[in-house]
């Protein structure tokens, strides 16, 4: 989201106590917000879930961590940037839900067509863990410059595939430090994804 004067100047009347100013300020945003969610739902959710009930449940989240004092920081981007990642988060729980178990969306879709009352869906038993797989990809992106240099190679070449010598060899670092590495990626990576739930 580029700079953008007014909507910071909002920011700033809402930081200093002005609710009038928050409203038109998430006014902006909303559509903003439910552009991310359409664009990362899951076809198979439409008659189960609404993409504003997400939006919705993401701003509840942000005004309950509002009231506890954690502001997100002082520009439009920084609000913007948040409520997207509470947004993307509460869409992967929304979909993580409705794949799991006797819930799972496969099931009824299989029923309709089993029945003949709608036209067959296309239905595969790996949707879940493709959706599932592509929010933490994106996860992942978002989390990506909260790491430091060394650990973005580190990541980067562990997903791809390479085993810790490979590794070591590849960045000139002895194994120690890339196990090292690791286990401290684990332990950050771990921390920022129950920063958020």
């Amino acid at each position: 989201m580029p700079q953008n004067p007014v909507l910071d100047g909002l920011v700033q009347r809402w930081l200093s106590g002005d609710d009038h100013a928050a409203a038109e300020l998430l006014e902006h945003l909303h559509r903003d917000l439910l552009r991310v969610v359409r664009n990362r739902f899951h076809p198979m959710l439409r008659g189960r879930l609404d993409p504003e009930d997400v939006v919705q449940s993401a701003l509840r989240t942000f005004f309950r961590r509002l009231r506890k004092k954690n502001l997100p920081g002082t520009t439009a981007d920084d609000v913007r940037r948040v409520l997207v990642t509470i947004a993307k988060r509460k869409l992967a729980q929304k979909i993580r839900f409705h794949f799991a178990g006797i819930r799972d969306v496969r099931r009824e879709a299989r029923r309709r067509q089993d029945s003949g009352t709608n036209p067959p869906e296309p239905v595969s038993p790996r949707d879940a863990q493709e959706a599932e797989l592509h929010e933490f990809l994106r996860w992942l992106e978002d989390v990506m410059p909260q790491l430091g240099p060394r650990e973005q190679e580190v990541l980067k070449l562990a997903l791809q595939g390479y085993s810790t010598a490979d590794m070591a060899a590849e960045l000139g670092l002895s194994q120690r430090t890339v196990q090292l590495c690791l286990r401290g990626l684990v332990i950050k990576l771990t921390q920022l994804a129950r920063a958020d739930v």
